[in-house]
């Protein structure tokens, strides 16, 4: 899937890690497209500010196992 299920556009990609994300800022839903070859020199902390910035956190994920992924973020956050 490559656009909104929605409103059938797409903001992005970012990439987060080795993984690349589209998602859709309107309706405050994201998906994974795929995975990436990163050189050594990623800024991960430049990619956790784009992250943190789009509000990527706060997405509601469209995909396999949707459910188990929320939880597991879910999760995380209970954890910090």
């Amino acid at each position: 899937m490559m656009t909104c299920p929605h409103c059938g556009k797409s903001d992005g990609p970012v990439v987060i890690q080795q993984s690349l994300w589209f998602y859709c800022q309107q309706h405050k839903v994201k998906w994974l497209a795929g995975w990436v070859s990163l050189p050594d020199e990623v800024d991960e902390a430049e990619q956790h500010r784009c992250y943190d910035e789009i509000g990527l956190g706060e997405f509601k994920y469209l995909g396999p196992d949707a459910e188990g992924y929320e939880q597991f973020v879910a999760d995380k956050k209970n954890k910090k």
